[in-house]
Order: C-alpha cells, then structure tokens, then sequence
C-alpha cells in the first residue's frame, strides 16, 4: 500500500498572535522558551524583541497541535536612515508624523518597522513571510 502525505492549506493552518503593551512580555517568553532566535543570524540577541514595540508570532494549528513556526518584531521606524533618506529625502517620516497630528482624517495612519523576521527552517522559501507580512499589513 502506498503512503501518501496529507496536502494542507498554510494559509488557512496559519494563524498570527499579536503581544504589545502589558502582553508583550507573554511573546518573549514564547520566543525564548521555543528558543526561536537560533534560526535568526543575529542569534540569542534578546535586545531585538525586548526593544520591540510588538511582537507577532506565527502559529500553524493542524490536527488541533499548535506550532510556533516564526515571529515579527515590529517598532517604530527610526527617523535617520540613509536609504529612506535617499529615496524620500530627509524629513519623510517627520511629515508623516506632522501630517498624523495636523490632519484627522489621517490620525488611523499606522507607522510600524518590521525590525526582524524570524522563521524555522522549514518554513522559508516558501512564501509563507510575504503572506504574513501581507496578513499583518491588512489587520493592523
């Protein structure tokens, strides 16, 4: 008899948990414990989450088994970089921030940095960070 492997849907298996404010310290440890910086270049730097405004974890859920397969650390974008600065001159990001504070209609503007993206091995290459960027972008 031939074997065959469950085909899944990941878009429908993956599922995204947001930790800020008083929760965000729930995330760290989630992260730490599932020792999840192993997989990132800068391993072990703890800074990267304990500096972030928001962390997203990403879980897939199948058979009722849930897995954290990755995370976003999300901040606030620093005003000085040399490549925004580059492609939209040097004060973009303190217009938009005037703008927020000048105009109502764009006070819902959200303006977040995705500081690190971190994802087991066997979860990349396979568009699974554009589909949670994506995710994200449309939830937030």
């Amino acid at each position: 008899m031939l074997n065959t492997i469950e085909r899944i849907d990941l878009k429908e298996k993956i599922k995204l948990e947001y930790y800020y404010g008083d929760n965000k310290k729930i995330g760290e440890t989630i992260i730490e414990k599932n020792d999840m910086l192993q997989y990132h270049y800068f391993s072990q730097e703890y800074n990267i989450i304990k500096s972030s405004q928001m962390l997203c974890l990403i879980t897939l859920e199948h058979h009722g088994i849930k897995t954290y397969i990755g995370f976003i650390a999300l901040g606030p974008p620093t005003l000085n970089k040399k490549f925004r600065n580059m492609f939209f001159g040097k004060n973009y990001l303190k217009k938009l921030y005037e703008i927020k504070k000048t105009h109502k209609e764009y006070n819902d503007i959200k303006i977040l940095n995705i500081s690190r993206i971190v994802f087991i091995p066997s979860f990349r290459g396979i568009g699974v960070a554009k589909y949670v960027q994506d995710k994200i972008t449309e939830e937030l």
